[in-house]
């Protein structure tokens, strides 16, 4: 384990989690345009969110050891009275980012009922080959998400994506996987996230994982995990979750990679740092974040860095752990500048989405039970579709 200093702050792993990872969930809803998101964080309470996190940190301290668990002194910045708050956050997407996650499927499923002449569909069914096998895409981020899904269409346009009279997708995308503390339990962690977040806590870090999962109830399986590597967790925020959007208050109209941003300040807020760093594997959210920090921070000393976890597929088309790669550091003037010191502009930041991650291997029942066992592409039972 870390030798901790409590002169420095004990370092911890906070978890916050959105609907999955990346942007599957701003897939699925219309990103908030600018002004929608300026007018929620201008109207917001800030001092509420950062009680709302320190909540949330102490009520999962319970899954740590009692030697590693945080003061409330260390819940409040440097300088208020009795805290020995931390210097330094260190913030990271979880699914393709942290953790190999790569082969854990999301099935395609029927959003509706379906009533075709040559097929019938119950909601819920999952969408199959002729071998009666289910059909499974990535769901380490919304961008690797959609290609899987224009490839199955590709491959099986026989099935009912769309409604031929409407252009209504009927589709839907199943993460019951990803809500299985099990997978959590069998998810490895990228070497090169472990050297970052293992520097962090040398350094006397806030770790703070900011991941794709829905529940609120994975914390025990995220604890237990990050355990097992000698890393310990503060906690975990499911930014999804009901419960936790209505205790921050979230405007439902933002996306992901501005709720993502949003957790990021609120943290800032918390914390105070001198410095806070964010890693991710998805463009969208690490663009928002390249956007909103520099500008918005509630102490003019804090330092900001962004990092593209970058994936990785060899030439012969085997997926390979993911990289972390430092693109971004706030100077004195509140602006991004690279490493080499060229600024990041607003056409630079706005264009950032379009660097390209390489395509990733089709999610096949063999990829899948490689990483995570055969049972998760077993046959089921359910509520399959049927061919008359």
């Amino acid at each position: 384990m870390v030798d901790h200093k409590p002169s420095r702050g004990v370092s911890f792993f906070f978890v916050l989690g959105a609907a999955l990872s990346g942007t599957l969930l701003a897939g699925a809803t219309a990103r908030a345009d600018d002004k929608t998101f300026d007018t929620f964080l201008k109207g917001y309470d800030w001092d509420y969110g950062a009680e709302v996190m320190r909540s949330l940190i102490r009520d999962q301290q319970r899954f740590r050891p009692a030697a590693q668990q945080l003061t409330r002194h260390q819940l409040y910045p440097k300088g208020s009275p009795g805290s020995n708050g931390f210097r330094t956050v260190f913030s990271t997407d979880f699914d393709g980012s942290a953790g190999n996650t790569m082969n854990l499927p999301v099935t395609i499923v029927a959003k509706e009922d379906i009533l075709l002449p040559n097929l019938r569909m119950s909601k819920g069914a999952a969408f199959r080959d002729e071998a009666g096998r289910e059909l499974f895409v990535h769901g380490v981020t919304g961008d690797d998400a959609d290609r899987d899904i224009a490839d199955l269409k590709a491959l099986y346009p026989h099935l009912p994506w769309t409604d031929a009279a409407t252009g209504r997708i009927l589709t839907s995308k199943d993460f019951r996987h990803y809500d299985n503390p099990d997978r959590v339990k069998q998810t490895r962690l990228y070497p090169s996230f472990l050297t970052q977040a293992r520097r962090a806590a040398r350094e006397g870090a806030l770790n703070v994982v900011v991941t794709g999962r829905t529940k609120i109830d994975l914390a025990s399986a995220f604890h237990e995990k990050f355990t097992e590597y000698g890393i310990p967790l503060a906690a975990i925020i499911a930014i999804s979750d009901a419960s936790v959007k209505a205790q921050f208050k979230i405007d439902p109209r933002l996306s992901t990679p501005q709720v993502k941003a949003f957790f990021n300040m609120v943290l800032a807020k918390m914390v105070e740092p001198d410095e806070l760093s964010y890693g991710d594997d998805d463009r969208d959210i690490i663009t928002e974040y390249l956007r909103r920090m520099p500008a918005w921070s509630p102490s003019p000393r804090t330092r900001f860095r962004a990092y593209d976890v970058n994936h990785v597929v060899d030439a012969r088309g085997r997926v390979q752990p993911s990289r972390w790669e430092l693109i971004a550091t706030s100077n004195a003037q509140g602006q991004f500048v690279d490493p080499k010191g060229v600024a990041w502009d607003e056409a630079r930041i706005s264009a950032h989405p379009q660097r390209p991650q390489p395509k990733l291997p089709r999610l096949t029942p063999a990829r899948i039970a490689r990483s995570f066992g055969d049972r998760l592409t077993a046959p089921r039972p359910a509520k399959s579709g049927s061919r008359r």
